[in-house]
């Protein structure tokens, strides 16, 4: 369990600083063919989701904190379905994938499935 929980947080954390980073140079890109920003809610939206997680992650005893994070990850994991089916967005199987992930711990951690007696 905590092997997971490691796994999950460095993936997230990676992926938060990650995508802030994506976003920082492509908005350079952006300005520089005299595109539009991007809006900062989407731009600080994925980061927020992301530290949710990982503050789940961190503090698995705080039930509400655990079943916030789970709402979100269920919107996370529709909005991902959303793009896959829409736009074709294959990568984000990947996504899904650590979502799956983390709703194996989200289990463990909330209602102890799968915890040894």
């Amino acid at each position: 369990m905590t092997t997971l929980r490691w796994i999950l947080g460095i993936t997230a954390t990676a992926l938060g600083l990650g995508f802030i980073a994506l976003s920082i140079v492509g908005g350079g890109f952006r300005k520089s063919f005299g595109a539009s920003d991007t809006h900062p809610f989407l731009v600080l939206l994925p980061p927020l989701a992301l530290g949710l997680l990982v503050a789940s992650l961190v503090a698995p005893a705080q039930k509400p904190l655990l079943h916030l994070a789970a709402l979100v990850a269920v919107g996370m994991a529709a909005f991902c379905l959303w793009q896959i089916v829409t736009m074709s967005a294959t990568v984000l199987w990947f996504a899904l994938l650590y979502l799956g992930f983390w709703f194996a711990y989200y289990a463990h951690a909330a209602w102890g499935v799968g915890a040894r007696p």
